[in-house]
């Protein structure tokens, strides 16, 4: 993400190079080689476990651009409004697929369990239901149009 109006350009890690980059501590190891291979050469990059505070440092012309969960940064961008009464409209980037988790289990009947637990979740709706509600609580808290793509 970026503050709009600053003329912020990404179209692919590679642009990163040309910025000054704030991410989650981590993110080069959870977010791969290529996200790795493109901060080293970034103008600046820093690691923080404080992601609330990426939202002032990027309004502060600290930082050009914070890579993290657009999620995650909407609802820090809504508490600092919510703590300063600032708020600048922010661009997202779209230029990595999203991450997929995964789950371990030590014993594999644990695992089986949880697969098909899963599957029928999937399978009779209530995934989607508990995703749907997560989704408008977050717009909610975060103060967002669920009608405009963020």
């Amino acid at each position: 993400m970026s503050v709009k109006g600053r003329g912020v350009q990404i179209n692919s890690l590679d642009d990163l190079k040309n910025y000054a980059v704030i991410s989650f501590s981590g993110a080069t190891r959870y977010l791969g080689e290529d996200f790795r291979n493109a901060v080293r050469g970034a103008k600046r990059y820093t690691e923080s476990g404080d992601q609330g505070a990426h939202i002032s440092l990027l309004y502060k012309g600290r930082f050009d651009v914070v890579v993290g969960d657009n999620w995650i940064m909407r609802l820090a961008q809504k508490r600092y409004f919510d703590a300063t009464g600032e708020r600048m409209d922010l661009v997202t980037h779209p230029i990595m697929p999203p991450s997929q988790y995964v789950a371990r289990f030590h014993d594999q009947s644990v695992c089986d369990a949880f697969n098909t637990a899963l599957k029928n979740l999937h399978e009779n709706g209530t995934y989607a239901e508990i995703w749907a509600g997560y989704r408008a609580r977050i717009y909610v808290e975060a103060g967002l149009d669920s009608n405009q793509p963020h």
